[in-house]
């Protein structure tokens, strides 16, 4: 039994790390002190599909719609909230991980970047509705130029906002999601996200990239999400030194001339147009 002293209305407890055995909770408060609160739980467990042998977490999520406080809450078993998942083998489960490595590694101050995040489904089965979602915690979806994926579309909040609304969207944080659908084991996948580098010389950004699939059990989601420091440095002129590759570009920038899009390539190289 767990108690919870109080709770206040419009308020969210919570209970974790509960076990297999106690997936049917109640929440009770005791008359005299809350007689117009209105508790509600929640109770989730992740992942799900679980694999076997794999850990499992489960979450009570504990609401008061009030309009009073309630007091003395007790959350006990009963069978008020329940959770439900299926578990399957590991033969059965995907293994989906993103490449800690996001190209590129450096970003231009006043450009329009392209960054390229590579997820695989290392297996054993085929991994079904996998999700990729790309953030770039300092930048704005006013910054955000478009996205593609090697298989599936993408969107943002902008493709789904009306009228006052979208100016809205335009000030919250660049976050990108593209489907890829179905990947097979052992296959790989990418998705590109190009966006204006509206920070000076010397900041940095950091760069996510998070993967997940709707329909199969991930064996392992330790590798699902990584993020990257991308050093933000200035426009270069004559030439650009690649880290560990040659000199590459040449000639000068002319006046009211500028590079619209840098885009670099495994090989070391840069092509701008």
């Amino acid at each position: 039994m767990h108690t919870l002293p109080l709770v206040q209305r419009s308020t969210v407890a919570w209970v974790r790390g509960i076990s297999l055995a106690g997936l049917l909770f109640n929440a009770v408060a005791l008359p005299a002190f809350a007689a117009e609160a209105d508790l509600t739980l929640v109770v989730t467990a992740a992942p799900a599909p679980v694999v076997v042998d794999q850990e499992l977490r489960f979450s009570i999520d504990l609401l008061n719609h009030g309009p009073d406080s309630a007091e003395d809450v007790t959350v006990e078993d009963d069978n008020a909230a329940a959770a439900s998942l299926s578990a399957v083998e590991f033969r059965d489960s995907a293994d989906l991980m993103v490449d800690p490595q996001i190209l590129p590694s450096l970003a231009f101050a006043g450009a329009a970047m392209e960054f390229l995040i590579e997820v695989a489904n290392t297996g054993p089965a085929l991994a079904g509705g996998v999700d990729v979602r790309v953030g770039i915690q300092e930048l704005q979806m006013a910054s955000y130029l478009s996205a593609s994926s090697s298989q599936g579309p993408c969107s943002s909040a902008l493709d789904t906002c009306a009228g006052p609304q979208c100016q809205e969207v335009l000030d919250q944080l660049l976050e990108v999601s593209c489907d890829l659908g179905s990947m097979a084991a052992d296959s790989t996948g990418w998705v590109r996200v190009t966006a204006n580098i509206d920070l000076p010389a010397q900041t940095h950004l950091t760069v996510s990239g998070d993967v997940g699939a709707r329909d199969t059990a991930d064996s392992d989601s330790s590798n699902n999400l990584i993020e990257v420091d991308v050093p933000v440095v200035e426009m270069p002129g004559d030439g650009v030194q690649v880290p560990g590759g040659p000199l590459t570009g040449g000639g000068g920038i002319g006046t009211g001339c500028f590079i619209q899009t840098v885009l670099w390539d495994r090989s070391g190289g840069i092509t701008a147009r």
